[in-house]
């Protein structure tokens, strides 16, 4: 039988247990931080952090920060990280422009201007290709070929896409396909 004694010191020891704090960095201007306006954050398979900024696209190795452009690129921002089935980095831009990283450095995909109207793009990758929701419309873009090709008819409704599974599915204000 166990005593009140020995179960009062046990609950005792637990309840002022010190828990550890995660390790965490915090980064200013003094440590070269490039910008303090961010959109979006990842970390790759190397352990580099990317960075969509007001200012560009950064990668940080840990003690610098390296900034990625294009001669073609309008604009400084760029948004929505996300990697491909290669493993390649992509954003984009309001132009509607879409980048990724090869060879360490920013290639451009496509540009979409005449679809997004100004408005920022969102997409994903599903069956290696590009697919991009913007305003009324959603596009899948063939990642060898660059083929466009239109998926949904243009709508008076905002369109978005997600995916689940093995499965994309397509929303906008009156359907869901």
């Amino acid at each position: 039988m166990i005593s009140k004694a020995f179960v009062f010191i046990l609950l005792f020891c637990v309840f002022t247990a010190n828990a550890q704090h995660p390790l965490y960095q915090q980064l200013s201007e003094k440590d070269g931080l490039p910008d303090i306006e961010f959109y979006d954050i990842v970390e790759d398979k190397d352990g580099f952090i990317w960075l969509a900024a007001d200012k560009g696209l950064f990668r940080y190795d840990g003690e610098t920060f390296k900034n990625y452009t294009h001669p073609e690129k309008k604009g400084l921002s760029v948004f929505g990280l996300k990697f491909d089935h290669k493993g390649r980095l992509w954003c984009n831009n309001i132009y509607g422009q879409y980048f990724y990283i090869e060879n360490d450095s920013l290639q451009l995909f496509t540009s979409l201007k005449k679809y997004s109207r100004g408005q920022l793009g969102q997409f994903l990758f599903f069956d290696h290709k590009l697919n991009v929701t913007c305003f009324q419309y959603n596009l899948e873009i063939d990642l060898e070929t660059k083929e466009i090709k239109r998926i949904l008819p243009e709508t008076k409704s905002h369109i978005s896409a997600f995916k689940k599974g093995d499965t994309l599915f397509y929303v906008n204000d009156y359907n869901f396909k």
